[in-house]
């Protein structure tokens, strides 16, 4: 089947109401008008579309409309392409029910998103969704409310983020996510967003911008990576690129997973709460704090760059508790340089073993004011082993400290 339309502000396909049913096998859709779906669906209507290449030309055109109490999209193979301003592959609204697999959706205008999810219940799998790399940029996937289940696939960004998630919760599970071109995020989370990712890989693009973050949240936020592979790289990355970032009151999650920030930070936490297990960071810097509560345990940390610290603490207000976990730099394997932070360090090791000056390699520097350190049952390596100044307070216990 083949179906052309070509006026304004009417779909190709309408489906409304309870009861009304379409299926479409094959063929092609295209509607070159502004504001003109593809195909819409509301009001408990059901369509089904297997095989279909769905096309729109101008600015409001979205490929796929569904929204409405009990209203249901399901798409199998075929592809969706948009090319107008705030044409949007996929857009779903409240209390409607998607479902696609195998299918290819392109998008190429302006605040255009190839999957947008404003509400209802919506289940991806396999599934390529290339974004808009047109001024101003929308999000290959953008979801503000509603539920997000993507299953494997690919999530290209163009010049804006890969996915915006301000609200709802967002779930991606074996899929590959690469950087954006422009200026957005990789993964941007803010709002009363819940994001989970599960052998998720992140990778930069060819000329990504060097202040790229791979994941970066926001507002009381929330984040969990399990299984999750984010490689920066070295060439084109800048000391700003983060492969995880969080500020203002964000919470993360991160287990079982490797973050490669290049010449960039791993982790940097402004203002949130942070628990990591059984991973490894590195970056010129492995971990920064600043006014956050950050738990580590069984996992690796390493400075790679010319930074010379892999922990920094350089901020103010941070609790730090590192249990069971092994930490390298070039310079300072923990640096307490901020006032006001605690770190509590237990059957770990802190070793800075390389370098010149034996200044700068301490496997713990505690010179904040007001800071403590507490070490317990770890080994502490480094050119001074362990240096102390200031107004600080250190108790060690049944630990070794070696001076190289």
């Amino acid at each position: 089947v083949n179906l052309y339309q070509w006026g304004d502000d009417v779909p190709a396909v309408r489906v409304e109401g309870s009861g009304s049913r379409v299926a479409l096998e094959a063929g092609s859709i295209y509607s070159g008008g502004s504001s003109a779906p593809g195909i819409s669906v509301g009001t408990g209507g059901y369509a089904r579309l297997s095989g279909v290449h769905l096309e729109t030309r101008y600015s409001g055109a979205v490929a796929v409309a569904v929204d409405g109490e009990g209203s249901r999209v399901v798409i199998e193979g075929g592809s969706i392409q948009t090319n107008g301003r705030r044409a949007h592959g996929i857009s779903v609204g409240a209390g409607a029910v998607l479902q696609a697999s195998g299918t290819r959706i392109t998008v190429s205008g302006e605040s255009s998103s190839g999957v947008l999810v404003e509400g209802g219940d919506v289940a991806l799998e396999d599934l390529h969704i290339q974004g808009s790399d047109k001024w101003p940029t929308g999000p290959a996937v953008d979801v503000s409310g509603g539920l997000l289940r993507m299953r494997g696939g690919t999530i290209l960004a163009g010049g804006g983020h890969a996915l915006n998630a301000s609200g709802g919760t967002s779930t991606l599970d074996g899929v590959l996510v690469e950087l954006p071109v422009g200026p957005g995020e990789g993964i941007m989370v803010a709002g009363t967003a819940h994001v989970m990712l599960r052998d998720v890989r992140i990778v930069e693009q060819p000329m990504a911008p060097s202040d790229t973050d791979a994941i970066r949240v926001q507002e009381n936020a929330k984040v969990t990576l399990d299984r999750v592979a984010i490689d920066l790289g070295e060439e084109n990355r800048g000391f700003t690129a983060k492969g995880l970032s969080l500020e203002a009151g964000a919470t993360a999650t991160v287990n079982d997973s490797r973050i490669d920030a290049g010449a960039g930070a791993a982790i940097e936490s402004y203002n949130g709460t942070l628990v990591v297990a059984d991973s490894e960071l590195s970056g010129a810097v492995a971990l920064v704090l600043g006014s956050s509560a950050v738990a580590v345990s069984g996992s690796r940390l390493r400075s790679n760059g010319p930074l010379h610290r892999a922990i920094d603490m350089r901020s103010d207000g941070s609790r730090l508790s590192l249990h069971d976990s092994s930490v390298y730099a070039i310079g300072n394997a923990l640096a307490m340089t901020g006032a006001d932070n605690h770190v509590d360090v237990v059957g770990s090791r802190l070793e800075a073993s390389e370098g010149e000056d034996r200044y700068f390699r301490a496997g713990l520097r505690l010179s904040g004011e007001r800071s403590t350190a507490h070490v317990d049952a770890s080994v502490v390596v480094g050119g001074t082993g362990v240096s102390q100044s200031g107004n600080t307070s250190l108790d060690v216990r049944h630990s070794e400290l070696q001076s190289t």
